[in-house]
């Protein structure tokens, strides 16, 4: 599957290696990354995941696009905002 992230502006991460804090902002980033300033993050894009064919064999990407919002292991739930939503359904066609 293919996922819609926000990228970190301050560290280029996306959303997902973001720390929720219990106030519902976004705290820094899981990866370490110890840049001074907020992190706020850019419109959705879409990324490739991957996936291997055989047990053992090549990756390659996988095209079909994830629904914002949903959660597959090992990734968290993804994010839901208007602007994802408008973004996968440009991407898929699927009317909304």
């Amino acid at each position: 599957m293919a996922i819609i992230i926000h990228r970190c502006t301050t560290c280029t991460h996306p959303d997902l290696f973001h720390d929720d804090r219990e106030d519902g902002s976004t705290g820094g980033c899981s990866y370490g990354c110890r840049t001074a300033g907020p992190h706020t993050f850019g419109p959705p894009e879409v990324i490739p995941t991957w996936i291997a064919t055989r047990p053992i064999g090549a990756a390659v990407p996988d095209p079909v696009l994830a629904e914002p919002g949903s959660h597959r292991r090992p990734l968290p739930r993804l994010c839901d905002c208007a602007d994802c939503w408008a973004l996968y359904h440009r991407e898929t066609g699927v009317a909304a």
